[in-house]
């Protein structure tokens, strides 16, 4: 496994959307995304197409590729952050240059959508990636990141290894959700509420084959991350 440069203050952060086209639809998340992370301390660079919308993507397939490459192949980018998944991040698959990833790794940092990306990027370059927050939908958050999200991404960040066990948050939101012994999950909140729960080896509860099937992947953590969505990804927010 080959490890990317650590990411410093002052460095400069590339912004990609190699997925869907909701940057283009919602600007003044976009615009509370870039200045939350430069006044984390970074510079921020915005790809050519990253506020494009082709149909249910941000821009053409070539296009997000594109965009990609620029960022990796400038040795001034120490870091990419995708703005959102979403849909056909695997387009890119068989347009990516994995020999320029290779030649000049870079933290990747995205969830969702991007699990796509961050699988073919480890099997075809041993580039270690970062499941970790969107611009969108962590950074551009009103009043900023959460700061359980921000500790969580320094902790890897600095480490320059997985996250391992990862702490409960401590302030739950009302209605968030109802998490019992094993993991059992009871309750979920409305839409503007999300819940990720990877279960653990424990039986019993309403979600057993979802326990089962998330165990065979982290068969020893359980990990709960409860995020509020203080206003809404649409209408230009």
């Amino acid at each position: 496994m080959r490890l990317p440069p650590r990411l410093e203050r002052g460095d400069l952060v590339g912004i990609v959307s190699p997925s869907s086209a909701v940057a283009a639809g919602v600007p003044r998340r976009f615009e509370r995304g870039v200045a939350e992370l430069e006044r984390r301390g970074f510079r921020v660079r915005v790809g050519e197409h990253a506020r494009l919308q082709t149909g249910w993507t941000a821009g053409t397939a070539s296009e997000r590729a594109a965009d990609l490459h620029a960022m990796f192949g400038d040795p001034e980018v120490r870091a990419i952050v995708c703005t959102i998944g979403g849909y056909n991040a695997n387009q890119l698959l068989e347009l990516l240059d994995y020999e320029l990833i290779a030649a000049n790794p870079t933290i990747f940092v995205g969830f969702s959508d991007i699990t796509a990306l961050h699988g073919a990027i480890h099997a075809r370059t041993g580039l270690a990636t970062m499941l970790g927050p969107a611009l969108l939908p962590q950074f551009g958050e009103l009043g900023g990141v959460d700061e359980y999200t921000w500790q969580a991404f320094e902790r890897v960040r600095d480490a320059r290894r997985a996250g391992g066990r990862l702490p409960a948050a401590r302030a739950l939101v009302s209605r968030a959700a109802l998490v019992g012994p094993g993991g059992r999950s009871a309750a979920h909140g409305g839409a503007r509420t999300a819940v990720a729960c990877s279960a653990s080896r424990e039986r019993g509860g309403p979600d057993r084959r979802r326990q089962r099937q998330h165990a065979a992947l982290a068969p020893r953590h359980t990990v709960v991350a409860v995020a509020r969505r203080r206003d809404p990804v649409s209408r230009g927010r």
